[in-house]
């Protein structure tokens, strides 16, 4: 384990797992920029992948697949939208 300036404590695996969050947001952010409406294409994927998510926490034991609501499901579904959304459901069908 490394302490930093904080005098937090993480662990090399913890250190990439925030590096590949901080990554995924950079490339949305690009990807954002580079459309013609930044602000519009950010809200509608953002909006899509949270309404996926809630739909898939509330509803999603009626078909047998239920994710939860916590920080890292969240930042999935608000960053890469959608398809993120549906990257958790599938990776959470393949772990059972």
């Amino acid at each position: 384990m490394q302490t930093n300036s904080l005098g937090l404590t993480s662990s090399p695996a913890e250190l990439i797992f925030y590096g590949a969050f901080a990554l995924a947001g950079i490339v949305m952010l690009i990807h954002f920029m580079r459309s013609g409406k930044p602000v519009a294409t950010a809200l509608k994927g953002m909006a899509s992948g949270g309404l996926g998510l809630v739909l898939l926490h509330f509803f999603g034991e009626q078909i047998g697949l239920a994710l939860p609501l916590n920080l890292f499901t969240v930042f999935i579904s608000l960053t890469l939208g959608l398809p993120g959304t549906a990257a958790m459901a599938v990776i959470e069908l393949l772990t059972r």
